[in-house]
């Protein structure tokens, strides 16, 4: 808050201060002291939300560009971005996890977007809801029921090296078999 003294400087008379000189200076201090204090809450705030973009930023294994060019496409494109940003390393945590998970188990992994796609495109709210079938990133094997080398992850079939088919498919016959989509069946290559 500036010096009182600014304020009433020129307006002391017989060492007296009219009272209406005294009021609009006290409203004029209080006014600049409120206006200060929420700008330094403001700024700390902003400090906060750049620290945790800039956490995250450095985690995201894909293409990125600066700080400052990131945080400005992110606050420019979502009025929502001081909610968003605090949730942003966490959710991404997961998905490296479940990335690595997937790289250990050979299956095929997509490549990263560049992190302003990932901001423009929302990617964090498909991993959002993602999120629940991380948990059981086991692969469930039943030749009995399902064929040979054929399993169940995150609730969906699989088989070989992480080809998708429907829950509804035939058992498979033996490795040599390959699924075709369109008859439902299985096929030798």
């Amino acid at each position: 808050m500036k010096d009182f003294k600014e304020y009433i400087d020129g307006k002391v008379v017989d060492g007296y201060v009219s009272l209406e000189d005294c009021l609009s200076a006290l409203e004029q201090a209080y006014n600049d002291g409120a206006n200060s204090k929420c700008l330094t809450e403001n700024k700390l705030g902003e400090d906060v939300l750049i620290a945790e973009f800039d956490r995250f930023r450095k985690s995201y294994l894909g293409t990125k560009r600066g700080l400052e060019t990131e945080y400005k496409n992110m606050k420019k494109k979502h009025k929502d971005y001081a909610t968003i940003i605090p949730k942003l390393y966490d959710i991404y945590s997961i998905f490296s996890i479940r990335r690595e998970a997937m790289k250990n188990r050979g299956d095929w992994l997509p490549m990263l977007p560049n992190l302003q796609t990932f901001i423009n495109q929302r990617r964090w709210e498909e991993l959002e809801c993602d999120a629940p079938s991380i948990i059981d990133n086991e692969k469930h094997y039943s030749d009995m029921n399902m064929g040979v080398g054929v399993y169940v992850m995150n609730g969906k079939k699989y088989y070989g090296n992480g080809i998708e088919i429907p829950m509804n498919s035939p058992k498979r016959p033996s490795s040599q078999y390959v699924y075709n989509p369109l008859l439902n069946t299985w096929y030798i290559l």
